[in-house]
């Protein structure tokens, strides 16, 4: 939600999102491989890898915030395709959720179980491999890297439509192609249709596609498309901690609890779980959204009764 204030409500929000949201497919597998390139080349052990791995980065860190700091504020062409971004006070944020309650309601939902099982893939990757016979420390950021690619290409594509309803309406069909996906490939490998390279890449593409649109352009077309006067942080630190809070809720009942299934066959059930449900929501979600707009005749661009001083 930091971050991306700097990139909201701009024509090419959907790139600068993009680059932004499939950092993190691309990062969780490239910071695998440098963890265990720390442990077996260095010898560092279990406990100081992960703190060795992270002063890697530290001074790319540095350099990129103040990048971001000298990042322009959206010109008035910005502001005519997506609408003025505003902060809101207690009032204006009460009112934003009433007013899209059952369509917040329905992302909510997918969006927790988005979390929930991406964490469990990034947190867990290695177990999860482990669990189906694959023991390569190289294997996560290319399967990782190659599923960044084609959801960078994806989400990037959008930045050609200029209707915001459409590419709303777009966006929604993505998620729900994405649960698609990882239904289909979920039941072919539980089959033993397809092999456990396949299944991970596909089941992975098909999370990211649904996961990566609400860190990066849902929220932004969203408000674009009802021109309503507030901004995306708000409403995405809404679905963050509900979505951390399902991931911790699990991690507590997995850890605490005398359940014995391994992380492989957990994250394949709970594939299984998220394709069904995320597929009605999503759809569900589309179509009220599109019947919102169509009631929807003016909310104005700017609401300073909403706006803090």
């Amino acid at each position: 939600g930091l971050v991306f204030s700097y990139l909201e409500g701009r024509k090419s929000t959907e790139f600068l999102g993009a680059v932004m949201a499939t950092s993190l497919i691309f990062a969780s597998g490239l910071v695998k491989t440098i963890g265990r390139f720390m442990m077996t080349a260095f010898h560092i052990n279990e406990y100081w890898m992960p703190f060795m791995t992270g002063l890697v980065f530290v001074l790319p860190l540095l350099l990129f915030v103040l990048m971001l700091e000298s990042v322009p504020d959206p010109d008035a062409e910005d502001l005519l395709s997506r609408t003025r971004r505003l902060p809101m006070n207690a009032a204006g944020r009460k009112k934003f959720l009433l007013n899209f309650l059952p369509g917040i309601f329905l992302t909510l939902i997918i969006y927790t179980l988005f979390t929930v099982m991406r964490d469990i893939r990034d947190n867990f990757e290695v177990e999860i491999w482990s669990d189906f016979g694959i023991h390569n420390n190289s294997i996560y950021a290319r399967i990782d890297g190659g599923i960044s690619i084609l959801v960078l290409l994806l989400l990037s594509l959008l930045i050609l439509v200029k209707d915001n309803l459409k590419a709303f309406s777009l966006i929604h069909v993505m998620i729900a192609a994405g649960c698609f996906i990882i239904g289909l490939a979920s039941i072919l490998f539980s089959f033993n249709l397809i092999g456990v390279m396949s299944w991970m890449t596909l089941s992975g593409l098909g999370l990211y596609m649904g996961y990566v649109p609400y860190n990066a352009i849902f929220f932004d077309r969203m408000i674009a498309n009802f021109r309503y006067a507030s901004n995306v942080g708000f409403v995405m630190y809404i679905a963050d901690s509900f979505g951390y809070l399902g991931s911790i809720s699990v991690l507590a009942v997995k850890e605490f609890t005398h359940l014995t299934i391994s992380w492989g066959h957990f994250y394949l059930q709970g594939m299984l779980l998220v394709s069904v449900i995320g597929l009605i929501a999503s759809l569900s979600s589309l179509v009220y959204f599109r019947l919102k707009t169509r009631k929807t005749t003016t909310i104005p661009v700017e609401l300073p009764n909403l706006v803090s001083a």
